[in-house]
């Protein structure tokens, strides 16, 4: 899609083949890195020219035939080149590729989980979720946001959050930024689409505190500069209108076209209708089904579980993350959320895997601690076993963890599954369950 446009703002491809059957972008090289590195170290001026090299960006893709949406619009995906400009990149992953990529990230070292669902506006998480320019608008919001502050504004949920009622908060350190910077963070953060402004606003905005000049927040958006687009909408809402108001005219007067209702003047109150049902060759209303309600009181446990579970395996105590992302798990499957299930269920999968590698290391090095040869003897679930580091005799387990201790000097094996082990007061017997049938046997013979 954007292998032809040209942007100083835009990270153009320069040449595109495939290498043994992968695709390849070459693209400029940008030395100084994503702004990424930058979070929470931005100053007032750093935050106008990121903010104006961007939204040109995106000013430009808007006004292309059809619009380019980017929608996905992060620190990552803004790199700075050698002349201190920020460029956008990754604008050609199509929803279904992206997607993919996201879901495969959720690995058990991956702590941000939900990947760029952080710059995902509240519209994102409906019914209908088809890219609007003020998707974006929303997530350069959320980037100034996080590169001011060094947190994003509703943490890993992004705008799940905000459709659940959650305020935007206040942006710490006001007294650090000015107020025209923080009034523009505050409208590309809002719910509502229409009150976002449009990408070019923002530029003429940037432009202005470039030349010293005041913002004038009361001004109204420009016009979209795509007008024909514009027109077609309109002309279809309008005759939507007409059709409309013509079917409550219809219903209304229960009439046919050949006999309609008179025009007569009301000088009295009159008596009330009650309107009966009209058959009529017009399609039925499609009554579209209600945004589901997201109860996200829960989050703040399920995050707080999940940041336990990252703290325990970063120790490797996969045991315990184990246990937090269970109790997480109880959690999503109680708020019905499927897609937190199908991750957690990743992650606890991938802990009980840990968990058996771990477990069977640890056995490995238990048992060759010891010395397996002729003298070993199975006795039920325990082996009588000879130490390599001292060659006493004891008891131990098939997993290596001992029994009985090693503090024995011989062994013998006796009739009916028995054992015997002696030390310096003589010879104490085992059956297969490991219990001691004689202690202190000076005479083994006698005793069998």
């Amino acid at each position: 899609m954007v292998f032809d446009l040209n942007h100083t703002h835009l990270l153009r491809p320069a040449h595109f083949d495939v290498c043994e059957r992968s695709p390849y972008l070459l693209m400029p090289f940008c030395e100084k890195g994503s702004a990424n590195k930058l979070v929470g170290s931005f100053t007032e001026e750093d935050a106008w020219r990121f903010l104006h090299d961007v939204t040109a960006r995106l000013a430009y893709l808007y006004d292309q035939d059809p619009p380019i949406i980017h929608q996905d619009i992060k620190p990552d995906n803004v790199l700075k080149d050698h002349l201190g400009n920020y460029q956008i990149t990754d604008f050609g992953i199509s929803i279904k590729a992206r997607n993919t990529l996201r879901k495969s990230m959720l690995s058990i070292s991956n702590k941000s989980g939900g990947g760029t669902m952080a710059y995902m506006p509240p519209e994102c998480f409906g019914i209908e979720k088809t890219p609007i320019e003020a998707s974006d608008i929303w997530a350069v919001g959320a980037t100034m946001y996080e590169l001011l502050c060094g947190d994003l504004p509703f943490g890993k949920h992004g705008g799940l959050m905000q459709k659940s009622g959650a305020e935007i908060p206040n942006i710490p350190d006001a007294d650090k930024w000015s107020s025209d910077l923080k009034e523009i963070i505050m409208r590309c953060l809002s719910k509502e689409t229409w009150k976002r402004q449009l990408a070019q606003q923002i530029v003429e905005w940037t432009e202005k505190h470039a030349r010293g000049e005041k913002i004038d927040f009361s001004e109204k958006k420009p016009a979209p500069l795509n007008v024909k687009k514009i027109g077609i909408i309109a002309g279809g809402a309008l005759l939507l209108l007409v059709v409309a108001i013509g079917l409550v005219f219809v219903l209304k007067s229960g009439k046919s076209n050949n006999n309609p209702t008179p025009v007569v003047a009301i000088t009295e109150k009159p008596e009330p209708v009650i309107d009966t049902p009209v058959t009529t060759d017009s399609e039925p209303e499609i009554i579209q089904p209600p945004e589901p309600v997201v109860n996200t009181a829960w989050i703040a446990e399920y995050e707080r579980l999940i940041d336990r579970a990252v703290i325990y395996i970063s120790v490797h105590n996969y045991t315990q993350a184990r246990v937090q992302y269970t109790q997480a798990m109880e959690l999503a499957k109680q708020n019905d959320d499927s897609q937190k299930v199908a991750y957690l269920n990743m992650q606890i999968a991938e802990c009980t895997r840990q968990i058996n590698v771990t477990n069977q290391k640890q056995i490995a090095d238990r048992l060759a601690q010891y010395q397996f040869s002729n003298g070993t003897f199975p006795l039920g679930n325990f082996m009588v076993v000879q130490r390599h580091s001292d060659n006493k005799w004891g008891i131990i387990d098939k997993s290596g963890v001992e029994k009985e201790p090693f503090i024995y000097l011989q062994s013998a094996v006796l009739k009916e599954g028995r054992y015997a082990l002696r030390n310096e007061q003589g010879w104490t017997v085992f059956d297969a369950s490991l219990k001691k049938l004689a202690t202190n046997e000076a005479n083994l013979d006698a005793f069998q």
